[in-house]
């Protein structure tokens, strides 16, 4: 049973508002600014890239920055009703929105700026070629984590001064090719990853369809660039050499609106727990720089097919809710505590994932990463909670996840929304939940199932709670 430890709600009402126009298509101005009736929005960016090598949130191992492939960035979008009221959007180009670093930008920002503190959306954009944020004992982390809450915070304020009158559309494009599902049914039943989990010789299938659907919130404005938010389910696809900083795939996107479009760019990686972006390459150093830029050329294309014909949001008051959900810990791993403490030690003593894989795997585990995830299991109590949150205005809304969703969750969410229009914003504030797979995934085991800190069944239960709420913000 789910439940509810605190509820914030955060709910503007706009009497006797008026709507604005209808129709589709988004029109080549906004209303004036003498209109109380439309939203007001503003754009504000800032460069984040570490001065020195630091260690990179890369996958399992211990790499140090020695190049750069692009930049890191912090972007941020602002969003004000007719009452006045703002809803922050703000993205850094990290893998998770850390806890403590996220709790000091809400902290300042809402005081500087008289923002309530739940108004503050942030996430990351689960870039492992990034800074592994919490590996303090490195001086050039700790540089870096000032750096990144300095640049949020100050994209954040710039996004606020940039206000302007603007009308919103929102809508999407259905991809082909650039997604897919990582899990695979093998020809015996079994589940294979990726990393080459199961017991089959052949694949069969994937475990699903992927989620293809790419969402899209433009706002036109008067006096300024439009913005453009960006919300797709695909794991960032690492470049060329492991060691180079860059914003992978997420900064592709937005470096080809931006130049195509001639539009400020910000993007949303949804739920991509079970995806990875259309290249399946084995190897290290076969996806390049150059497939890259292609990957976000790609996406523009989509982008242009349907960028003048979004739908308009009606003007509507910002609301927010934000709860803490206790979930249910996974403790039928702890048995195992013995084997994962070797497997462990021997994960911290190669520093190589893929051979800890294959050491774990003589153990009855899947990885390093599961055999931390047992020993710090068995450490936690019988729950564990999550910060979960909603937000509103107009007939948008969205949801928004500090772990890894599945895409059928994400999916479900999408169809089961009371509003037009629900985006899927993850890897948020505050990050690191890990995964939460679906209950028939879940089932079938492999990586994401063995990593997850939840009780199976944790992600219908949190999807029906994200219902709940934003059919609460709906009514």
């Amino acid at each position: 049973m789910k439940k509810i430890i605190s509820m914030i709600l955060v709910i503007v009402m706009a009497l006797g508002l008026a709507a604005c126009g209808g129709g589709n298509g988004a029109a080549a101005g906004a209303n004036g600014g003498n209109n109380s009736n439309v939203f007001m929005a503003g754009f504000g960016m800032q460069d984040i890239t570490p001065k020195d090598s630091v260690p990179m949130a890369s996958y399992g191992d211990l790499r140090f920055s020695d190049g750069l492939y692009s930049y890191l960035e912090a972007r941020a979008v602002a969003v004000k009703d007719a009452n006045g009221d703002l809803l922050i959007f703000a993205v850094g180009d990290v893998s998770w929105c850390p806890a403590n670093l996220g709790g000091v930008i809400k902290d300042e920002i809402s005081g500087e700026l008289g923002i309530p503190k739940q108004n503050i959306i942030l996430s990351g954009t689960h870039t492992h070629a990034s800074v592994d944020t919490g590996a303090t004992e490195y001086a050039s982390v700790g540089e870096f984590n000032k750096r990144y809450i300095a640049g949020m915070k100050a994209a954040i304020v710039e996004a606020v001064e940039d206000l302007k009158p603007a009308e919103v559309y929102v809508g999407s494009v259905m991809t082909e090719g650039m997604n897919f599902v990582r899990r695979y049914i093998m020809d015996d039943g079994s589940l294979c990853g990726d990393n080459a989990y199961g017991t089959g010789t052949v694949i069969d299938r994937h475990e699903t369809q992927a989620d293809g659907e790419l969402q899209l919130m433009r706002f036109v404005r008067e006096g300024g660039k439009d913005i453009l938010i960006s919300n797709f389910q695909a794991h960032p696809h690492l470049e060329g050499k492991t060691s180079n900083l860059s914003s992978q795939t997420p900064g592709a996107i937005r470096d080809a609106v931006e130049k195509n479009l001639d539009a400020h760019s910000l993007h949303w990686q949804g739920a991509a727990g079970n995806l990875n972006s259309r290249s399946r390459i084995s190897e290290e150093n076969k996806y390049t720089a150059k497939d890259r830029v292609k990957y976000g050329e790609d996406m523009c294309k989509y982008i242009e097919t349907v960028y003048d014909s979004l739908t308009k949001v009606e003007s509507g008051p910002v609301k927010v809710i934000e709860i803490v959900y206790e979930g249910k810990v996974n403790h039928a791993w702890d048995h195992m505590a013995t084997q994962a403490k070797i497997v462990d030690e021997y994960f911290t003593e190669v520093n190589d994932g893929g051979k800890a894989a294959q050491f774990a795997w003589t153990y009855g585990l899947h990885s390093g990463y599961h055999a931390r995830r047992i020993l710090g299991n068995a450490k936690l109590g019988p729950t564990q909670n999550l910060t979960m949150v909603a937000w509103s205005f107009g007939d948008v809304g969205g949801v928004v996840n500090a772990f890894e969703m599945f895409d059928t969750t994400g999916m479900y969410i999408k169809e089961n929304s009371p509003f037009a229009r629900t985006f899927i914003v993850g890897y948020s504030y505050p990050g690191g939940g890990g995964y939460i797979p679906t209950k028939d995934s879940f089932d079938r085991g492999g990586y994401e199932a063995d990593n997850c800190i939840f009780e199976p069944g944790t992600a219908e239960l949190i999807a029906d709670q994200y219902l709940s709420m934003l059919e609460e913000m709906h009514g």
